[in-house]
């Protein structure tokens, strides 16, 4: 009889869940977007309204939230939140979630089950790339100050993480949008004081880089062209290229 009177009891509660269920990240940037559901599952009672959330990242506590309505036995409510991530949190880190927690771990529902509040998510920010800054490129005046470039070698120089991958572009808008890349990279012509956009990219975000071409008066090249006379001596003769 006794054992009966409890089990009645202990069933009169609700059970608060959660889980996260999506994310959305921009580059450079600390704020996310989160889309979570907060169920009341397998209890006779609603879940009453302004239940508290607690958000942690890495076990420090970010924010605190509450649910809007009752949730009703078998019932859910979702909702969106936007947290800011403090600096001090690394790039990389846990995402709690937990229901029915004022900030420290204690709750004001009386549940079923308490060990089923919480859902965690890793998160990575997303970050543009870092790269090397570049030093002007110079090749000889081929005459009006136009030159040609080996551009080839400018990956090497700029990047920091090898598996980003980079394109050239004429303008800032064309790297921006990925627009019409340099196709020749070996034997590039362009006028002295152009200045070449370079996009680096990694899975999710790009960076823009920038270098400048720069034509100078070369000195010329000096060739020695030997031939021998009738008398068996040689003449040299100095041609400048």
């Amino acid at each position: 009889m006794i054992n009966a009177v409890v089990t009645k009891l202990n069933s009169q509660v609700p059970d608060a869940a959660i889980s996260i269920d999506n994310f959305y990240l921009e580059c450079d940037s600390r704020e996310i977007t989160v889309d979570y559901t907060v169920y009341n599952l397998e209890s006779t009672n609603p879940l009453p309204a302004n239940t508290p959330i607690a958000i942690y990242a890495n076990d420090v506590l970010i924010e605190i939230t509450a649910t809007i309505d009752v949730i009703e036995v078998n019932g859910s409510e979702s909702n969106t939140i936007t947290l800011q991530i403090p600096n001090e949190i690394p790039t990389i880190f846990e995402l709690t979630f937990s229901v029915d927690d004022l900030g420290d771990g204690t709750g004001t529902v009386n549940e079923i089950n308490e060990n089923n509040n919480i859902d965690v998510e890793e998160i990575s920010l997303l970050l543009s790339p870092e790269f090397n800054s570049l030093e002007p490129i110079f090749s000889c005046n081929e005459g009006f100050s136009v030159g040609t470039f080996d551009l080839t070698s400018i990956e090497n120089l700029l990047l920091i993480d090898f598996s980003n991958t980079i394109s050239f572009h004429t303008s800032f808008l064309d790297a921006e949008t990925k627009q019409n890349p340099l196709i020749n990279l070996t034997n590039f012509q362009a006028n002295s004081g152009t200045t070449l956009y370079i996009r680096i990219e990694n899975e999710f975000c790009y960076s823009i880089a920038t270098v400048d071409l720069i034509t100078k008066n070369c000195p010329p090249t000096v060739y020695n062209f030997i031939s021998a006379n009738e008398d068996g001596l040689n003449d040299y003769f100095l041609l400048m290229a």
